[in-house]
């Protein structure tokens, strides 16, 4: 996401960077919205390719399907997203610097960890 909004303020794009930036977080807000009813999750934060989210439990199947909301949302952005998902704001910070560590368009869920 960084790179495309450069890109497009350094070649002078301002109408482009609109679109993309509405459309951008026109998406995310579907995002948020079908997380929660999906899955009953909150999304704590969201900044540039970055999510945290906040969910009690994860099944296999649910990440399965996580994905393919993912996929939608890079359809609907032309972008990629990592996030990280636990159930306190503590496990879903490191699970997304674990998402970011693997690479892009990761999700990772964290749930062995101790908040102590």
């Amino acid at each position: 996401v960084g790179r495309k909004l450069e890109n497009l303020i350094v070649t002078n794009q301002p109408k482009a960077l609109t679109i993309f930036s509405e459309r951008f977080q026109s998406s995310m807000l579907w995002l948020r919205d079908t997380l929660s009813s999906e899955f009953m999750a909150q999304v704590i934060l969201h900044g540039g390719d970055s999510l945290l989210v906040s969910c009690s439990k994860m099944s296999f199947a649910d990440m399965q399907r996580l994905q393919q909301i993912f996929e939608l949302f890079s359809l609907k952005t032309n972008s990629t997203l990592s996030a990280g998902i636990g159930n306190t704001l503590r496990k879903s910070y490191f699970a997304l610097k674990l998402a970011k560590a693997k690479g892009r368009n990761r999700i990772e869920w964290l749930e062995g960890i101790s908040d102590g």
